[in-house]
């Protein structure tokens, strides 16, 4: 069976869509739309529209590891219209509404995960919606979250980014927080969005002539987190936010933070031996530093939630949202095979 997407809007049917995605039938399948064609792209202005935008490479289907997290981003919103994308037709897209930077991820770009980090914004800029990664589940309804989200920090959020976990920003980067771009939601048309793409370029190419050894390991897409991903997305925000030149009230230029605890809950299992040994050589020499060091940053975070945080980083999450979490990001991408206890 090999369906195309036009015969998928002519059957229309979420359990035939659900059937192919587990059993691998879609083929040729590059953009899946349900519930009717895709509306004006600027109809939803001010908060992200009822889009879920996932990105598969050209296979063909989704992998069989990855098809739980596509089925429950349809199960859980059934009222939103679900957007497969694939690498050709990301390319596609680009070429057609944003020439310039079609041309620009071909000469600049080094990985299919540079690729991808950066066809997201400009998905997102284009339709609006949510955006997961495929290796993030859906355990609620995220739109509830974002607008309580919202309510609770009496905000007019119109575009929202997913957090790492606090264990990934302090002990692997000496940040307080850290944006990640595995989960996000945004009005279409966003000013962040637009600010995004259009330093990203420049940033790019200035990042590979200043450091002109890391070519060859941005091949193998270790470079993603710098050039193109949270680490590009935290130096941008805070830019964002010293050179705003609209209103924060405006949801059009407003950018609002997930919690990590309710929707990005676990660490990196690939990571977690290194997060220990962190938090021991912080803790071992604490009272050697000074307290504006990242190194203090590590101690403060390690001490602060005593046992517990050794509960956390083997993978229990400490909720303040009321004990519910709506997404999970298993960092399949990086740990392959290897699971939380509880799954």
């Amino acid at each position: 069976m090999r369906l195309t997407c036009l015969q998928w809007r002519r059957r229309n049917s979420q359990q035939q869509l659900l059937w192919a995605l587990l059993t691998g039938a879609s083929a040729l399948l590059t953009l899946v739309v349900l519930f009717g064609p895709l509306q004006s792209p600027f109809r939803y202005w001010g908060r992200p529209p009822p889009l879920v935008h996932q990105m598969c490479s050209d296979l063909g289907s989704i992998p069989r590891q990855y098809r739980p997290y596509a089925e429950s981003w349809l199960t859980s919103h059934p009222r939103h219209r679900y957007l497969l994308w694939t690498d050709s037709g990301l390319r596609r897209l680009l070429a057609r509404h944003y020439p310039e930077a079609a041309n620009w991820t071909r000469r600049l770009l080094r990985s299919r995960l540079e690729f991808s980090d950066v066809a997201r914004y400009y998905l997102l800029l284009h339709y609006g919606g949510i955006y997961a990664d495929l290796d993030v589940r859906a355990r609620r309804q995220l739109p509830a979250y974002l607008d309580s989200l919202a309510n609770r920090k009496s905000a007019a959020c119109g575009c929202y980014l997913g957090q790492e976990p606090v264990a990934h920003a302090v002990l692997l980067f000496g940040l307080p927080w850290l944006p990640s771009n595995a989960l996000m939601a945004c009005s279409p048309g966003h000013s962040f969005l637009r600010f995004v793409t259009d330093l990203l370029p420049l940033y790019v190419s200035r990042r590979a002539s200043a450091l002109p050894g890391e070519g060859e390991s941005r091949l193998g897409g270790f470079g993603a987190n710098k050039y193109t991903g949270p680490l590009m997305l935290y130096r941008f925000l805070r830019k964002f936010e010293r050179q705003r030149q609209c209103k924060p009230s405006d949801p059009s230029c407003s950018v609002c933070l997930m919690e990590p605890e309710a929707t990005m809950p676990y660490v990196d299992p690939s990571q977690r031996d290194l997060l220990r040994e962190r938090c021991r050589a912080a803790l071992s020499r604490r009272s050697l530093l000074p307290s504006l060091t990242s190194n203090a940053l590590r101690a403060n975070f390690c001490a602060g939630p005593g046992a517990g945080a050794i509960d956390w980083l083997a993978g229990t999450p400490r909720n303040g949202n009321g004990g519910m979490v709506f997404a999970e990001h298993d960092f399949l991408h990086l740990a392959y095979g290897n699971r939380r206890p509880s799954q």
